[in-house]
């Protein structure tokens, strides 16, 4: 997995020091793709019958909208219990406890959401975002997260969060072409100010490791 060995501990130093502010970006991204949500994977129409109010879907949004992490898992919970195989409560669900740091919690969720409905764009993107979490705590799951994101971007190839996460990903382990190759794809793509600045960021990583590398070459 580990392909070059030179200037890896320089790029995990860098990756230390703008990895909380990834994670952020990360839970940044489920969230926009939560709220995004108009389409329900279970419900293509609103259901008329119910107020947004009423709607237990709407109702989660909102409290994690507003930070009540606590109050979305208990309606989640509650809702679950009468109806199991709901893919967008379990998302909700693992976005709950994304939100509260609790990630085995938020894993068993998504993964049964992608158990009911494999093909679910939104259930294989969050379980994707969960990995990379796991893999900036612990290296050892780079190999897996970079699986779930590629069984995401199959899903949505025009992820752009996913695209920046899965380059990150390389840089850790030193595959800075790779990495390049995928911020040069993204930067084709629209892309708002936050997502910019990771580019910006992960393209002088590449470059510093380029530059190490040359340094190695010539000694």
């Amino acid at each position: 997995m580990f392909k070059r060995g030179c200037g890896i501990s320089g790029i995990l130093v860098l990756i230390l020091v703008f990895s909380l502010g990834l994670n952020l970006d990360i839970k940044k991204s489920v969230m926009n793709l939560v709220f995004a949500q108009t389409d329900f994977a279970e419900e293509k129409k609103p259901d008329l019958s119910q107020s947004p109010a009423e709607n237990p879907k709407y109702q989660l949004i909102e409290n994690l909208k507003k930070g009540n992490d606590n109050s979305a898992v208990r309606l989640a919970e509650e809702y679950l219990a009468l109806n199991p195989d709901d893919v967008d409560i379990l998302c909700l669900l693992a976005e709950a406890y994304i939100r509260k740091n609790n990630l085995p919690a938020a894993e068993e969720a998504s993964k049964k959401a992608v158990a009911v409905k494999p093909n679910s764009s939104f259930a294989n993107t969050v379980l994707a975002n969960i990995y990379v979490l796991k893999a900036n705590a612990d290296s050892a799951e780079i190999p897996e997260a970079l699986k779930k994101i590629d069984k995401a971007l199959k899903l949505n190839p025009k992820d752009i969060s996913l695209l920046i996460s899965k380059a990150e990903l390389y840089l850790a382990t030193g595959e800075a072409e790779k990495a390049n190759s995928l911020l040069i794809e993204a930067g084709k793509m629209n892309i708002d100010s936050s997502q910019q600045q990771m580019l910006t960021k992960l393209k002088q990583m590449v470059n510093k490791t380029d530059l190490e590398e040359d340094d190695t070459e010539d000694q």
